[in-house]
Protein backbone atom coordinates (compact mmCIF):
# COMPACT_ATOMS: atom_id res chain seq x y z
CA UNK A 1 0.00 0.00 0.00
CA UNK A 2 1.42 3.27 -0.95
CA UNK A 3 1.32 5.61 2.06
CA UNK A 4 0.08 8.98 1.16
CA UNK A 5 0.89 12.57 2.82
CA UNK A 6 -1.69 13.91 4.37
CA UNK A 7 -1.50 17.52 5.44
CA UNK A 8 -0.79 16.65 9.46
CA UNK A 9 2.98 15.30 8.03
CA UNK A 10 3.23 18.68 5.88
CA UNK A 11 2.20 21.29 8.90
CA UNK A 12 4.66 19.29 11.31
CA UNK A 13 7.95 19.31 8.81
CA UNK A 14 6.88 22.98 8.09
CA UNK A 15 6.95 23.94 11.65
CA UNK A 16 10.15 22.13 12.61
CA UNK A 17 12.02 23.77 10.17
CA UNK A 18 10.26 27.22 11.42
CA UNK A 19 11.77 26.03 14.85
CA UNK A 20 15.04 24.89 13.20
CA UNK A 21 15.24 28.79 11.48
CA UNK A 22 14.36 30.70 14.63
CA UNK A 23 17.37 29.00 16.48
CA UNK A 24 19.28 29.85 14.21
CA UNK A 25 18.08 33.56 14.05
CA UNK A 26 18.16 34.10 18.00
CA UNK A 27 21.68 32.93 17.75
CA UNK A 28 22.83 35.47 15.22
CA UNK A 29 20.91 38.14 16.87
CA UNK A 30 22.68 37.05 20.63
CA UNK A 31 25.79 37.33 18.93
CA UNK A 32 25.53 40.76 17.43
CA UNK A 33 23.82 42.05 20.60
CA UNK A 34 26.99 40.92 22.59
CA UNK A 35 29.54 42.57 20.05
CA UNK A 36 27.36 46.13 20.74
CA UNK A 37 26.76 45.67 24.37
CA UNK A 38 30.59 45.36 24.55
CA UNK A 39 31.47 48.66 22.45
CA UNK A 40 32.11 51.88 24.03
CA UNK A 41 30.25 54.90 23.11
CA UNK A 42 32.50 57.55 23.22
CA UNK A 43 31.28 61.27 24.00
CA UNK A 44 34.06 63.82 23.09
CA UNK A 45 33.52 67.44 21.70
CA UNK A 46 36.20 69.71 21.72
CA UNK A 47 37.39 72.87 20.16
CA UNK A 48 40.37 71.17 17.57
CA UNK A 49 42.82 73.96 16.84
CA UNK A 50 42.73 77.83 16.01
CA UNK A 51 43.99 79.30 13.11
CA UNK A 52 45.05 83.62 12.73
CA UNK A 53 43.12 84.23 9.42
CA UNK A 54 44.05 87.55 9.21
CA UNK A 55 45.64 90.47 11.08
CA UNK A 56 45.15 94.20 10.13
CA UNK A 57 47.30 97.02 11.59
CA UNK A 58 45.88 100.19 12.10
CA UNK A 59 49.28 102.02 12.86
CA UNK A 60 52.92 101.21 13.13
CA UNK A 61 52.49 98.39 15.74
CA UNK A 62 51.19 95.36 14.53
CA UNK A 63 48.37 93.85 17.29
CA UNK A 64 48.75 90.49 18.62
CA UNK A 65 46.70 87.42 20.16
CA UNK A 66 47.58 84.55 22.26
CA UNK A 67 45.27 81.91 22.41
CA UNK A 68 45.77 78.21 24.23
CA UNK A 69 43.30 75.14 24.24
CA UNK A 70 43.04 74.28 27.60
CA UNK A 71 41.09 71.66 29.82
CA UNK A 72 41.23 68.97 27.51
CA UNK A 73 39.66 71.17 24.69
CA UNK A 74 36.85 72.71 26.36
CA UNK A 75 38.23 76.23 26.98
CA UNK A 76 40.65 78.61 25.02
CA UNK A 77 42.15 81.25 26.84
CA UNK A 78 43.15 84.30 24.81
CA UNK A 79 45.17 86.99 25.63
CA UNK A 80 45.27 89.96 23.16
CA UNK A 81 47.07 93.42 22.70
CA UNK A 82 45.97 96.30 20.28
CA UNK A 83 47.48 99.19 20.12
CA UNK A 84 45.61 101.67 17.74
CA UNK A 85 42.19 102.15 16.15
CA UNK A 86 41.69 99.92 13.34
CA UNK A 87 43.59 96.93 14.51
CA UNK A 88 41.54 93.93 13.89
CA UNK A 89 42.06 90.26 14.92
CA UNK A 90 40.95 87.25 13.00
CA UNK A 91 40.60 83.76 14.22
CA UNK A 92 38.62 80.33 12.55
CA UNK A 93 38.30 78.05 15.68
CA UNK A 94 37.94 74.64 14.97
CA UNK A 95 35.31 72.64 16.79
CA UNK A 96 35.31 68.44 16.34
CA UNK A 97 33.23 65.71 17.39
CA UNK A 98 35.83 62.93 17.92
CA UNK A 99 33.43 60.53 19.76
CA UNK A 100 31.64 57.47 18.68
CA UNK A 101 28.04 59.42 19.45
CA UNK A 102 26.67 62.06 17.82
CA UNK A 103 27.06 65.30 20.28
CA UNK A 104 25.34 69.16 20.37
CA UNK A 105 27.02 72.29 20.74
CA UNK A 106 24.43 73.70 23.19
CA UNK A 107 26.80 77.58 23.69
CA UNK A 108 30.17 79.56 24.20
CA UNK A 109 30.70 80.46 27.54
CA UNK A 110 32.87 83.90 27.15
CA UNK A 111 34.48 84.98 30.89
CA UNK A 112 34.17 88.09 31.18
CA UNK A 113 31.29 88.85 28.51
CA UNK A 114 32.66 91.24 26.13
CA UNK A 115 31.02 90.04 22.93
CA UNK A 116 27.38 90.00 24.24
CA UNK A 117 27.33 90.51 27.79
CA UNK A 118 27.19 92.83 30.97
CA UNK A 119 30.76 93.58 30.76
CA UNK A 120 30.50 94.63 27.00
CA UNK A 121 31.28 98.29 28.05
CA UNK A 122 33.92 97.83 30.26
CA UNK A 123 36.46 96.68 27.01
CA UNK A 124 35.30 100.39 25.28
CA UNK A 125 36.41 100.78 22.42
CA UNK A 126 37.31 97.01 21.84
CA UNK A 127 35.04 94.51 20.43
CA UNK A 128 34.81 90.88 20.21
CA UNK A 129 32.22 88.54 17.94
CA UNK A 130 32.23 85.50 16.82
CA UNK A 131 29.57 83.43 14.64
CA UNK A 132 26.89 81.52 16.26
CA UNK A 133 27.33 77.61 16.76
CA UNK A 134 24.42 77.57 19.01
CA UNK A 135 22.41 73.95 18.69
CA UNK A 136 24.70 72.77 15.84
CA UNK A 137 24.79 68.68 15.85
CA UNK A 138 27.77 67.31 14.93
CA UNK A 139 28.51 63.56 13.95
CA UNK A 140 31.08 61.42 15.23
CA UNK A 141 34.15 62.76 12.61
CA UNK A 142 32.21 66.05 12.11
CA UNK A 143 33.44 69.55 12.57
CA UNK A 144 32.65 72.82 12.25
CA UNK A 145 34.30 76.43 12.76
CA UNK A 146 33.79 79.87 14.44
CA UNK A 147 35.29 83.09 13.38
CA UNK A 148 36.38 85.16 16.15
CA UNK A 149 36.91 88.56 15.06
CA UNK A 150 38.63 91.41 17.39
CA UNK A 151 38.21 94.82 16.38
CA UNK A 152 39.89 98.21 17.92
CA UNK A 153 36.94 100.73 17.00
CA UNK A 154 37.78 104.14 16.43
CA UNK A 155 36.87 106.55 19.09
CA UNK A 156 38.34 109.08 21.59
CA UNK A 157 39.95 106.95 23.46
CA UNK A 158 43.55 105.80 22.36
CA UNK A 159 46.39 104.29 23.08
CA UNK A 160 47.04 100.18 24.12
CA UNK A 161 44.80 97.81 25.22
CA UNK A 162 45.56 94.03 26.23
CA UNK A 163 42.68 91.91 27.85
CA UNK A 164 42.42 88.27 28.64
CA UNK A 165 39.40 86.35 27.21
CA UNK A 166 38.16 83.29 27.75
CA UNK A 167 35.57 81.20 25.56
CA UNK A 168 34.16 77.67 26.73
CA UNK A 169 32.45 75.07 24.78
CA UNK A 170 29.10 73.86 26.28
CA UNK A 171 27.72 70.64 24.95
CA UNK A 172 25.55 67.64 25.28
Amino acid sequence: MKKSINTKDIIIVVLCITIIFLGIGFIFLSVNFTELKNTKSDYDLRFLDVTNISTVSGGSTKPSGDIKIEKGGKLLNMNFILYNARDELDYNISIQNNGTISGKVIDLIESPEYANGQDKNRLLPISITYSDVSDVVLEPGDATTIKLTVFYNSSTITGKKSFNYKLGLLTK
